[in-house]
């Protein structure tokens, strides 16, 4: 009986001391790694970065937009977001110093003075149009602009308000009197459109330096 007592003890003893081995540091690291869930890696969107970039705003969209419909119901489709498109178009319109006077970003809605006969198309700039209807004087308009998401793009949208007939220095900003009787000409809209249209494509770079950077976006 002693004799097995002392085998005993020693496999005891045995055992205690290699249980601390197999369950060792190296072993646990084991375990941890195959509990840990895979890393993914999370890459950055292109469009916010591009359309946040000031660059690329001065040298345009390129092909990522569009001037569709016609004359008389003309619109812009971008390949962007609603976020980057609000953006951008905001850039736009004060670059060229067109007024601002009222938005609403839930609505995407901007209200803008434009006048009419301060543009003038490039000649073939719309098929089938040509200069001649830029021949009469308009003046200075109220417009609406529609910013909308259309699936995967957006798309934008003006609405001729009326014609400004007075404006009048106040100590709360300028007063305006807008008359929608007073009708504008009837490519009222597409001439803000290709303005805008215009700008946004090229962007803010003489064609000489655009192409001595290479452009960013075409």
């Amino acid at each position: 009986m002693p004799f097995k007592k002392l085998i005993f003890s020693s496999a005891l003893v045995l055992v205690t001391i290699l249980l601390p081995a197999c369950g060792g540091p190296d072993h646990l690291d084991v375990y941890q790694q195959l509990e840990r869930p895979p890393q993914l890696e999370i890459t950055p969107s292109t469009e916010v970065a591009a359309i946040t970039d000031e660059s690329v705003i001065s040298n345009g969209l390129g092909n990522n937009i569009k001037l569709v419909g016609n004359k008389t119901a003309p619109l812009l489709k971008l390949n962007l977001e609603f976020d980057n498109t609000w953006q951008v178009l905001e850039k736009v319109l004060k670059h060229q110093k067109i007024a601002i006077t009222d938005h609403d970003r839930e609505q995407g809605q901007y209200l803008v003075n434009f006048d009419t006969d301060s543009y003038q198309t490039e000649s073939g700039f719309f098929t089938g149009i040509g200069e001649k209807l830029f021949t009469e004087s308009f003046g200075l308009r109220k417009y609406q602009l529609t910013v909308k998401q259309v699936g995967e793009s957006t798309q934008i949208i003006a609405k001729d308000i009326g014609a400004i007939t007075t404006e009048a220095d106040r100590e709360d900003g300028i007063e305006e009197v807008v008359d929608p009787k007073l009708k504008g000409p009837a490519d009222s809209e597409f001439r803000l459109i290709t303005a805008l249209y215009k700008h946004l494509r090229d962007g803010f770079v003489e064609p000489e330096m655009r192409q001595r950077k290479g452009g960013l976006l075409n």
